[in-house]
């Protein structure tokens, strides 16, 4: 594996780059339909996902998590 300057300097300029501020996000919203098709695509992608049973070992975690919000506090 190499050594490319050019990418450490890429990934640096990156991260110096200023974060959006909400008023900029608000500022490029989605459009409805844009909208629709991410969300018809998603549940595409997902949809044989979700007919899969849930692992026994995430139950037992939001079990224990249910538990934990429903302790004395």
């Amino acid at each position: 594996m190499t050594h490319d300057p050019k990418a450490v300097t890429h990934a640096a300029s990156d991260i110096a780059e200023p974060v959006p501020t909400p008023t900029a996000r608000r500022a490029r919203r989605l459009d409805p339909a844009a909208r629709d098709r991410i969300a018809r695509g998603l549940r595409l992608l997902y949809a044989e996902a979700l007919t899969q049973p849930v692992p026994a070992a995430l139950e037992a975690l939001v079990a224990d998590l249910a538990a934990r919000l429903e302790g004395p506090r």
